[in-house]
């Protein structure tokens, strides 16, 4: 019998034999009680009786349990438990109590029309007991089902919980990814025409770095890690393109060990740093900006000196974005300090 065969039976049946099996527990365990507080003589609990008995019982709290897991799931459509717990708890509550009553009551008449004792009504001290300690077995089965019940249901809200959280997360790293600036693009194309005019050479080597500036961008679509190496090279070329439309105003400084440039980063997370950089500070040759890159304790940082553009407030989506995919792979978190100086963001280094 193969591996998968056996693995189908079992998650097909292997309830169903627990169920029988803790009725059949529970059933012993009833009888015995009944035997321990009857004034009945032990002789008559013959083993064919006893046997008769245990079987009877054990159908009883099994069916008890099947039709309380149907009842369960009914009122998982009207009242499920995470919209209405007090409302489902107390309807659910008095199905359940008022069905556990009247059928142990039924299974006592029964009992006395087959052994051809007194009435219905005629019930002995014995059968009082036996009652009660019926009717706490079945509370047993309905807390039990309804612990299980609410532990699923909990631990399936929190997985599609999660899910829906990685995947919007996901979603918005990716928007974040394929958003490279529109106006990045425009004034690139507008410069390569400037350059092609009076500088051909440098056109050359500038369409060339624009090349690569995109072509990594359509590649990190599809990558859930990046190297460093990659990253630097990308941010080199990114930096060269700004360096050409504004000038001489631009200095990017790379001070990062070869034996840790194949660790790993998240995708264009320097492109994010160094286009936030570019964006919120005033930058020309009274003010040129000083772009850092280096390894510490961990992290890949980025700083940069602050001239900060007056009545500009950021959002900060892009590091929001990024932080919350951090999360998600349980990685730790951004690292970002900010003085009347300097601004440095530091991202977590993964290993290769």
């Amino acid at each position: 019998m193969s591996k998968a065969l056996l693995k189908s039976l079992y998650k097909k049946y292997f309830s169903h034999v627990l169920v029988f099996v803790i009725s059949l527990i529970l059933s012993i365990a009833l009888l015995e009680f009944i035997k321990s507080v009857s004034n009945v003589d032990p002789k008559t609990f013959t083993l064919a009786s006893k046997s008769k008995s245990i079987v009877f019982i054990s159908m009883v709290f099994a069916l008890s349990y099947y039709f309380f897991q149907y009842v369960d799931n009914k009122f998982e459509g009207f009242y499920p438990w995470f919209l209405s717990p007090n409302r489902r708890l107390f309807y659910q509550g008095i199905v359940f109590f008022s069905f556990s009553a009247l059928f142990l009551y039924g299974v006592f008449v029964i009992n006395h029309f087959l052994n051809d004792r007194p009435g219905p009504f005629v019930i002995r001290d014995y059968e009082v007991s036996s009652f009660f300690v019926s009717y706490f077995f079945f509370l047993v089965i309905l807390l039990y089902i309804i612990a299980v019940k609410s532990i699923t249901k909990l631990n399936t809200y929190y997985t599609e919980m999660e899910d829906l959280k990685q995947k919007k997360a996901n979603a918005e790293y990716k928007a974040l990814q394929d958003q490279l600036n529109p106006h990045f693009l425009f004034n690139s194309l507008n410069v390569l025409i400037s350059e092609i005019e009076y500088d051909p050479e440098n056109a050359q080597k500038f369409t060339h770095k624009l090349s690569d500036v995109y072509r990594y961008v359509l590649q990190s679509q599809h990558l859930e890690y990046s190297t460093i190496k990659a990253e630097l090279d990308f941010v080199k070329a990114y930096v060269f393109l700004h360096q050409v439309r504004l000038g001489d105003v631009i200095n990017l400084e790379i001070s990062v060990p070869e034996d840790l440039k194949e660790a790993r980063v998240l995708p264009l997370t320097l492109q994010l740093l160094c286009e936030n950089a570019i964006k919120h500070n005033v930058i020309n040759k009274k003010h040129p900006l000083e772009i850092k890159v280096f390894i510490e304790g961990g992290y890949l940082y980025l700083r940069n000196n602050k001239n900060a553009r007056t009545h500009e407030v950021s959002m900060k989506v892009g590091l929001n974005n990024l932080q919350k995919r951090l999360e998600l792979l349980k990685a730790p978190s951004l690292e970002v300090e900010e003085t009347d100086l300097a601004y440095q963001v530091g991202v977590p280094i993964f290993k290769a």
